[in-house]
């Protein structure tokens, strides 16, 4: 994890807790559900073909920053911003999205 990650997470973190609850999403009725070619396919971490409750029981306090990175800091390029604006926009997105964080 790069230094200025580490930091927008341990602030976040504090405030939300470390669970991946923030990427909870129903697959069910979706064709691509369970497959390589599902968004979210890396969210089943208990491999039952569905991202549900039990995949964020299942998700350690490493998975769920890694997730974190990927979903949140890496999607918005937060590293390419100066440190307070992105420490703001990633926990601005965790909490309510990239897309709204962005336009807030």
């Amino acid at each position: 994890m790069s230094d200025a990650f580490q930091l927008a997470h341990a602030f976040t973190a504090r405030w939300e807790g470390e669970e991946c609850r923030r990427l909870f999403r129903s697959c069910d009725g979706c064709r691509e559900r369970a497959t390589t070619r599902c968004g979210w396919h890396s969210l089943d971490l208990d491999t039952d073909g569905d991202v549900d409750a039990d995949d964020i029981r299942a998700c350690t306090k490493a998975q769920a920053a890694a997730l974190f990175r990927t979903h949140f800091w890496d999607k918005l390029s937060c590293k390419a911003l100066p440190l307070p604006l992105a420490v703001a926009l990633y926990d601005g997105a965790v909490n309510m999205g990239p897309a709204r964080a962005v336009r807030q």
